[in-house]
């Protein structure tokens, strides 16, 4: 539900804007550790928030399943009232005790329903939504760090190779005589070249 109710900006926030030279010196020689401490307790902590909205969750569906047959129970007793007279017609004078006591069970069990209903439904909508904002956080933090790992290395000379590649395969295409160049070739291949050559912000859409 929170979800829905969210914006979400996926604007780049550094785009277009320069980092002052002495950020890295400015930062703290012990930052790594702090970042290392903090991935590892925010891995651990989004798998139990994982197993905490699965829990939750299993105990608000099995609340609803349980008010159900509360419900079926409650209506079953109250169909043996209709039917006691007719069952105990040889002898009719319990018939309004009994119905008695199967009304006030029917009545329980209906107000025990009510009362599991209104529990699951305060799980789902209420404890389980924070539990699932607290695991989607941390998740997203725990998949930052992911990336970082991925895309924080110098790709330089892998960049500087496909540009290689690129050029020269451009000289091979208008080498060919015109008959035998595909429609298109030399501006996909000039495209290719430009994108990685492009700012270093732009080497992740590659």
């Amino acid at each position: 539900m929170w979800r829905k109710q969210a914006t979400i900006s996926v604007q780049e926030e550094f785009l277009g804007r320069t980092l002052p030279p002495t950020l890295e010196d400015s930062l703290s020689p012990s930052l790594q550790d702090l970042f290392d401490t903090s991935r590892a307790g925010i891995r651990r902590s989004a798998e139990i928030y994982i197993n905490l909205c699965n829990l939750v969750d299993r105990l608000s569906k099995r609340n609803e399943g349980l008010a159900a047959d509360h419900l079926r129970v409650s209506l079953s007793l109250q169909g043996l009232t209709d039917a006691s007279q007719d069952t105990y017609s040889t002898d009719t004078n319990d018939v309004p005790l009994l119905n008695e006591g199967l009304n006030a069970t029917a009545k329980h069990l209906s107000n025990s329903q009510s009362l599991l209903i209104d529990e699951a439904r305060a799980w789902d909508q209420g404890v389980l939504e924070d539990l699932k904002y607290q695991r989607d956080c941390l998740v997203s933090m725990r998949d930052l760090f992911d990336r970082r790992d991925r895309y924080d290395r110098d790709n330089i000379p892998q960049l500087e190779r496909r540009i290689q590649n690129n050029e020269t395969k451009l000289v091979s295409i208008r080498a060919k005589p015109a008959e035998l160049i595909k429609a298109g070739e030399i501006e996909k291949t000039t495209d290719a070249i430009i994108k990685v050559s492009a700012p270093p912000g732009n080497y992740l859409q590659l």
